[in-house]
């Protein structure tokens, strides 16, 4: 029989391997992210921030429609802090083509 207490260290254990797992995928994700814009001529990159803009418009619309579809799932509050890194997000977008 197992102690109480090695079950809630392994479980926290397993818990910080899954987190640092998923921060490593993300932090591969975004490094890869700009890769294939390299390789073609962006011009001056006004028509390639509208297109990501686009689509991370269309992403957010489909998972706002998801989530107010599923019963007894409320749309998230709305958070400023998080308003706000999604407009450093938007600037780093628009850069992109120029670095």
């Amino acid at each position: 029989r197992s102690h109480p207490g090695a079950i809630v260290t392994k479980l926290m254990a397993t818990n910080l391997l899954f987190g640092y797992s998923c921060c490593l995928i993300a932090g591969i994700g975004f490094a890869v992210n700009y890769l294939p814009v390299k390789s073609c001529d962006t011009g001056d990159g006004i028509f390639f921030s509208a297109a990501m803009s686009a689509g991370i418009l269309l992403v957010g619309l489909v998972t706002g429609m998801f989530l107010t579809s599923t019963p007894n799932v409320e749309i998230p509050a709305f958070e400023p802090l998080a308003a706000a890194g999604g407009a450093m997000w938007m600037l780093g977008n628009l850069m992109c083509p120029y670095i």
